[in-house]
């Protein structure tokens, strides 16, 4: 049985959250298989993991890092439109991005957990619609594919892991 090939070979990839994680091993997968991928992280202090990303995929990688936090309202549009910028079209939306914080829902610190649920909400939900509703203008109209990534979670959620699974399940619902 011989290994695949450059089946993405002239494929333009975004897959968001992959300055570290399962992000970055997707965005690695994806550049081996042949496609350019755009890495997405949200702070400047993640800049050095992506960074890091990119060497990985070689010196002659046609690939991107772009600064853009999807928690905010602005945030998926730039990350698609740097995309599209650099490369002319996006291929393949990887919706990867997303945080997981141990929040139960009977935790008597208020602030924590509307810190909490505004923070996971405002990526895993929001981040992912809103990315994908950005990208969709740049979207090859042959051969595209969008994973969003969701959670067992959702499926089997725990006291600790509420605001995340519900989130995780606003996902599913709209994948």
């Amino acid at each position: 049985m011989s290994l695949p090939g450059k089946t993405l070979a002239g494929k333009v990839a975004l897959i968001s959250g992959s300055s570290a994680g399962l992000g970055a091993a997707i965005a690695r997968e994806l550049f081996w298989r042949g496609a350019s991928v755009v890495i997405n992280y949200p702070y400047p202090s993640e800049k050095a993991n992506a960074d890091n990303v990119l060497k990985s995929l070689g010196a002659t990688s046609k690939s991107i890092a772009v600064e853009a936090d999807l928690s905010t309202a602005d945030g998926p549009q730039i990350l698609a439109d740097a995309a599209a910028n650099a490369f002319g079209k996006i291929d393949i939306l990887i919706n990867s991005a997303g945080i997981n914080r141990l929040t139960s829902v009977d935790d008597l610190d208020d602030v924590k957990v509307s810190e909490t649920w505004a923070d996971t909400v405002n990526l895993n939900g929001r981040g992912t619609f809103f990315l994908t509703r950005a990208v969709l203008k740049h979207l090859s109209r042959q051969n595209s594919r969008m994973v969003n990534i969701g959670s067992g979670a959702s499926f089997t959620p725990s006291a600790a892991h509420s605001i995340y699974a519900g989130t995780k399940g606003m996902v599913d619902c709209y994948t």
